[in-house]
């Protein structure tokens, strides 16, 4: 009786709803993620169950010199000394020396601080955030967040307040966000270089087969949404103790070092396909690394000291298997490659130019279209 009175009533507000024609426009709000149940603080990680590291063996907690024993209270002490954590204290220390880093309309953050304690401060802010992180990988430096519901997205007016506010949440946002992080040591001792990524979903109705009446639900990709990313990564330097007013000047005046044209395609003597990219090594292999993520390619590992991303593709053009003569040829000394794994290799060149190419899972120059699309894929993030 008390579900169909609100569904009586419901009803009546949509009718004088759609008497009123001219009803104003509310203002956008900001970002507005539905808080999720985390099950357990995870900040806290016991010394010997830390088998990761963050890019160049830089471990997660650093806390050398103990040897392989240690009592908790030694790593605490250590623990203490060098990322300036308080033992008695669950308080992070601030890290207001930030710098935004900007190409085109990608940005990262340069924090001056060791990428152990900002990959615990980071932690935190997801936790404090009530977000869920679904992948969280020190030896990678790489955490995933779950797919969020940005309560924002709801359209706002008298009906779904109403709802909301009576119905808790019988409305849901029809898109949904994903933040995707990695931490590297920075150019600098003590630095740390902060990449975050956004990816979307965005609900659409697919008509049935057996009835044009029928339309089902599901969830399709959306472009990646830079203005998202720089919103994330302005709360994350509040987090660290920027204040909001340098934090919103920092990401929005960032020197932008964008050249024109930043990139392009173009084949070797050889046949085979290079990406240009204008820059020099250290701000390709970011500008490469953010692409990748934005077009959704799997990052297993990468190596910055040899200038390699291992990545997975799963390339829908490329024809599966092998003909009947290859599949007979077991005596071959040649390995056998795997048709999704690859490895981008990027060279600086004499001329500021870092050359990208595609390696298959061997290490061998991929020579299929495969390498064509993939490079492609990088391009058009880079302009």
């Amino acid at each position: 009786m008390y579900v169909s009175t609100k569904i009586l009533l419901i009803n009546l507000l949509i009718i004088t709803i759609s008497a009123c024609s001219n009803r104003p426009i509310l203002p956008d709000r900001k970002v507005e993620y539905k808080r999720q149940q985390v099950a357990k603080k995870d900040l806290e990680v016991p010394p010997d169950l830390t088998p990761g590291t963050i890019g160049n063996n830089m471990p997660i907690p650093q806390a050398t010199g103990l040897g392989n024993s240690k009592t908790y209270s030694q790593y605490e002490a250590i623990r203490h000394n060098q990322t300036g954590i308080s033992k008695t204290s669950n308080v992070l220390p601030k890290i207001p020396n930030i710098k935004v880093i900007r190409d085109g309309n990608q940005r990262w953050l340069e924090i001056q601080a060791p990428p152990a304690q900002v990959w615990n401060t980071v932690i935190d802010f997801w936790q404090k955030s009530g977000i869920v992180l679904v992948q969280k990988d020190p030896a990678l430096g790489v955490m995933k967040t779950d797919w969020l519901e940005n309560r924002a997205d709801i359209k706002q007016n008298f009906i779904s307040d109403f709802v909301r506010r009576n119905l808790g949440g019988i409305i849901s946002a029809g898109t949904r966000d994903q933040f995707r992080i990695w931490i590297e040591p920075g150019a600098t001792p003590n630095s740390t270089y902060l990449y975050l990524t956004h990816r979307g979903l965005e609900e659409q109705m697919m008509t049935s087969a057996t009835s044009s009446d029928t339309q089902n639900p599901y969830w399709a990709l959306r472009p990646s949404d830079p203005g998202l990313e720089i919103e994330m990564l302005r709360r994350i330097m509040l987090h660290f103790g920027v204040k909001a007013q340098a934090a919103k000047s920092r990401l929005v005046n960032a020197q932008n070092n964008q050249a024109q044209p930043r990139s392009r395609l173009t084949k070797s003597q050889n046949g085979e396909v290079v990406l240009l990219v204008g820059a020099n090594l250290e701000s390709a292999w970011s500008l490469v690394g953010i692409a990748l993520e934005r077009v959704g390619l799997t990052i297993e590992d990468r190596d910055r000291s040899a200038g390699l991303y291992y990545v997975q593709y799963d390339d829908p053009l490329k024809e599966k298997g092998q003909s009947f003569f290859s599949r007979l040829a077991f005596w071959r000394s040649t390995p056998k490659k795997d048709d999704s794994k690859y490895r981008l290799q990027l060279k600086f060149t004499s001329d500021a130019v870092t050359q990208v190419t595609v390696l298959d899972s061997n290490g061998q120059k991929e020579k299929s279209s495969t390498a064509t699309r993939i490079l492609t894929l990088v391009q058009e993030q880079i302009r």
